[in-house]
């Protein structure tokens, strides 16, 4: 029998060029850790291959200076490519590119392809193998997934490949002509999971997030303050508004309207005779609320989404953005949105991508291990919200919304990492924030600004 190990190399940075992204610090302790998985391996690695990208090498360097074995460097070893625009949905691109096996993008590779030119070059040092030894390949996840795919692990697809750890080792063996492949793992490895956050049931606290989070509203104003620093001309709540395309008197009723900034901006635009009802379960943001938005038409009032005391099919339009992942019970808040909304109307979810902003939280956690990574919006991500919101509404528009935030003023950036670590009295280092401040004005200097990608969807749904 031969073996080659798969590995899926460390945690990496999403900044720069494909092939010269380097592994975080995170990931730098990964590589470490993986040195006793290796040596722990039956049969034992005899030889070392990798991908030509940066971040698989580093992944590989400390085992091999602790085992004297040199990293053969293989091209073909490289990740699937497959390149994007910018008005794609990334997530649909993936599902279609697991879905069939020659999909692929423009100027990209399909699963098949990929999958064919790594086969190619494992066949090779199988073939240079020794019978009862075994190679190690460090390459990348969606590589790793085509191949064992084609080897015939099944079921392998899209939420199987959302579940692969990073790092993460998969065993090939071949004996004669059968080949069986087997998801090893690499235990005592802190292994980061892409579907990790969005299928995370994090445990909601409202009484914390009535007393902490947003009993006053200066927390979600700091939180909202990062926006403006947006390359779009268009607001996302201007943005979203307009795809509304509201041409009619209606009723809305808004739940979870925090400051009342959406309508602070949008309630002018609304066809005379409209009323809106706005709601938040923080008495805190409601009288924000009283204060940010005028209007005859307009009236505040405390509502939990869970608990709506208000009569079946009442309103027109039923907006609950960036909200659900507030709730306890998320089911039963999809319910109380789907009663409340008119047969002939619909209702109107916001979330974020479970990528959105998330090098914000990479600084901070290669900083500080107790800075939070899991953040409130994780339970209930885009990743979520695609599968969720189908098993209660019959029809669901998505449209997403993306940017990339230029922050040039440092202290707006401060106080938004603030927001993730002091309501939730989470103790970090006396000099994190200075830290943080050395990085981020690095970027600053380098570019003219602090990059901060934004990705958020917009839901459309209606009962019938």
């Amino acid at each position: 029998m031969k073996t080659i190990y798969l590995i899926r190399h460390g945690k990496a940075s999403l900044e720069g060029k494909e092939e010269e992204r380097v592994l975080l610090e995170e990931g730098v302790a990964q590589a470490q850790q993986l040195k006793a998985v290796f040596e722990s391996l039956s049969p034992k690695i005899s030889k070392l291959y990798s991908s030509p990208y940066v971040r698989a090498i580093q992944s590989f360097q400390p085992f091999s200076q602790s085992s004297g074995l040199s990293i053969s460097v293989v091209n073909e070893f490289h990740e699937l490519k497959l390149p994007t625009k910018p008005s794609d949905d990334k997530n649909e691109v993936r599902k279609n590119l697991w879905a069939d096996h020659n999909f692929k993008t423009e100027g990209g590779e399909s699963r098949h392809e990929a999958a064919r030119r790594a086969l190619q070059a494992l066949n090779k040092i199988k073939d240079q193998l020794e019978e009862g030894t075994a190679a190690a390949v460090m390459t990348h996840g969606t590589l790793i997934g085509a191949v064992v795919k084609e080897f015939g692990l099944e079921p392998y697809g899209y939420e199987e490949w959302r579940s692969m750890g990073m790092p993460d080792v998969f065993r090939v063996d071949f004996e004669g002509d059968k080949t069986q492949v087997s998801n090893v793992g690499c235990a005592g490895v802190d292994s980061f999971r892409i579907g990790e956050q969005a299928n995370k049931n994090l445990e909601i606290n409202k009484d914390y997030l009535k007393e902490k989070q947003y009993k006053k509203s200066n927390y979600l104003e700091a939180r909202i303050a990062i926006h403006n620093f947006g390359s779009e001309q268009e607001s996302l709540h201007g943005w979203v508004f307009r795809h509304l395309q509201i041409t009619k008197p209606v009723k809305v009723l808004d739940v979870g309207c925090g400051t009342g900034i959406f309508w602070q901006e949008n309630v002018a635009k609304l066809p005379a005779g409209s009323i809106v009802v706005l709601t938040d379960f923080s008495q805190g943001m409601v009288d924000k609320a009283r204060q940010n938005v005028k209007g005859n038409n307009v009236s505040f009032e405390v509502a939990d989404i869970e608990n709506l005391k208000y009569a079946d099919e009442s309103f027109d339009i039923v907006m609950a953005h960036h909200v659900v992942y507030h709730a306890e019970n998320k089911d039963k808040a999809l319910k109380e949105l789907r009663r409340v909304v008119k047969k002939d109307g619909f209702v109107t979810v916001t979330s974020n991508s479970e990528r959105h902003m998330f090098n914000v939280y990479e600084i901070g956690k290669s900083l500080d291990p107790n800075f939070p990574t899991d953040r409130i919006i994780d339970s209930f991500t885009e990743e979520v919200a695609d599968g969720m919101l189908l098993r209660y509404f019959s029809q669901v528009q998505k449209l997403v919304s993306e940017d990339l935030l230029k922050v040039t003023d440092m202290q707006i950036l401060l106080d938004y990492v603030r927001t993730g670590v002091e309501p939730r009295n989470i103790a970090v280092a006396s000099d994190f924030y200075e830290k943080y401040a050395v990085i981020a004005k690095k970027e600053m200097d380098a570019k003219g600004y602090f990059g901060i990608p934004k990705r958020s969807p917009l839901y459309i749904c209606r009962k019938n």
